[in-house]
């Protein structure tokens, strides 16, 4: 604290890198387990569990998307954006052909 305020620590982007990776990582999990729950609900799964196949279901793909619209990821976004520009796309780096992150109003 200097002067009775706060400090703010920058975090640098490799460190803003390492937390979207996580954070993505995580989604990611988090769809991937919901797809196994539903191949075994589909292949092996007994009709009586049925209703606890789909609290689980419901469970996991709301933690994920809760993870995929939290504001603290749009902020991460937010703060990548500037260093986006300063890369360079070689024949070898793969293109995203999406379309860019929009802020939601």
């Amino acid at each position: 604290m200097t002067d009775g305020k706060p400090r703010r620590t920058r975090r640098s982007a490799e460190q803003m890198l390492v937390e979207l990776k996580q954070r993505l990582r995580e989604i990611s999990d988090l769809n991937a387990a919901g797809s196994v729950l539903e191949w075994d609900q589909a292949t092996y799964m007994p009709q009586a569990g049925a209703g606890a196949r789909g609290r689980q279901l419901a469970k996991v793909c709301s933690l994920a998307h809760e993870r995929a619209v939290a504001p603290a990821l749009g902020r991460l976004l937010d703060s990548l954006v500037r260093y986006g520009a300063n890369l360079s796309r070689g024949k070898n780096q793969s293109q995203s052909h999406g379309k860019p992150y929009k802020k939601a109003s």
